[in-house]
């Protein structure tokens, strides 16, 4: 289907309009490794500790107690580790699936234009494009966070679901935020997510990094951090964890917690962190994570506001959309992101809302 020159675009997007995300991920879970190359998870483990106080002073009461007690958690490699492994799994939905739900004003007319763009765009080379971009995120290391930064060394090996290895790479050698000269691993990859973009295939990867820190024994890793609503008084952080411990409360001590993980949303996040495309970059320089309004929380800011490259602006006009330009891209990365992008009237805007956060839930809507 080619492009309708000249075509209409909407004033206005459907109350209720949401894409299911395409790319699907596991968590990653951590591994300490010893001489042997033997693996054994790495635990979550609570424990209470004594700090400082290091707030700045308050003028009518500047100074207050020394210490800090708090309870915490961290994550530590076992005492014989010589470094660690994180390793999770993905596959791509088909493109053509991405569409979960178009009801309200103009749905049936704004329906074909998505649906018509997402036809172009599931052959195009700007997929191809935004496959690669995926490609490099995984080869660069960028999803292991502050675990990329204690290392000296890392391995990547991405293989598929049968065991069959498609590349491997030297993760700290490859840039974090230019999206150009692509290796022949990175081409491997791209091209069986696009198998999966296109629906030729279904077969997922899994992604293996193996860390060298320069140090060895039970030094602290990071797994994803969890949000805890209404902390108690002294509880400093809450760690995820995978297969959770059931905990006594009144034991003394360290208390293991579970098994460390990274968070799918925060390796989700960090693949997509491949926007060069927003007016700022040349001036900022730093790849953003794919988000309808370019939102950061890097710079605390909206990069890409309202008539400023917008992907609610970009919706409006899909039947003009060329899928191979910077736009048509940033597009093609907001659909598989997935989301929730409808609007509507105040008044219908939060039944509506609800309505489709309803048929969201459970159903991979969020993206985050």
């Amino acid at each position: 289907m080619s492009i309708q020159h000249n075509a209409a675009s909407f004033k206005k997007l459907p109350g209720v309009f949401a894409f299911s995300k395409s790319i699907i991920l596991s968590d990653a879970l951590m591994h300490s490794i010893d001489a042997d190359g033997n693996q054994t998870p790495v635990y979550v483990v609570r424990n209470g500790i004594i700090g400082t106080q290091n707030l700045a002073p308050d003028t009518a009461k500047p100074y207050g107690q020394v210490s800090n007690l708090k309870i915490t958690e961290s994550a530590k490699l076992s005492p014989n580790a010589k470094g660690f492994a994180v390793s999770f799994s993905l596959k791509m939905t088909p493109l053509a699936l991405a569409l979960h739900s178009c009801s309200g004003t103009d749905a049936s007319a704004v329906r074909k234009s998505v649906e018509g763009f997402i036809e172009r765009a599931t052959v195009s080379d700007g997929a191809m494009d935004v496959c690669l971009r995926y490609a490099r995120n995984i080869a660069n290391g960028k999803w292991l966070w502050r675990n990329r930064n204690i290392a000296n060394h890392i391995t990547i090996e991405v293989s598929t679901g049968e065991g069959e290895l498609v590349a491997n790479f030297d993760a700290k050698h490859i840039p974090m935020h230019k999206f150009d000269q692509y290796s022949k691993g990175e081409y491997a990859i791209a091209n069986l997510l696009m198998d999966n973009l296109s629906g030729k295939s279904y077969n997922g990867l899994k992604v293996v990094a193996t860390v060298n820190t320069g140090i060895d024994g039970n030094i602290e890793v990071f797994p994803s951090q969890n949000y805890v609503e209404n902390k108690p008084q002294g509880y400093a952080k809450s760690l995820y964890k995978v297969n959770p411990q059931r905990v006594n409360r009144d034991e003394i001590g360290s208390v293991l917690l579970g098994e460390a993980a990274i968070r799918d949303q925060k390796i989700s996040n960090a693949l997509r962190s491949f926007d060069t495309w927003y007016s700022d970059f040349n001036e900022i320089g730093v790849a953003l994570p794919v988000e309808a309004n370019g939102a950061s929380l890097e710079f605390a800011s909206f990069f890409r506001k309202s008539k400023n490259g917008s992907f609610f602006d970009s919706l409006k006009n899909l039947n003009n959309l060329d899928e191979n330009s910077d736009e048509g891209k940033f597009v093609i990365a907001c659909m598989m992101r997935g989301g929730v992008f409808g609007e509507s009237d105040a008044k219908e805007k939060e039944k509506e809302k609800a309505k489709a956060k309803r048929e969201a839930d459970n159903d991979g809507i969020d993206g985050e």
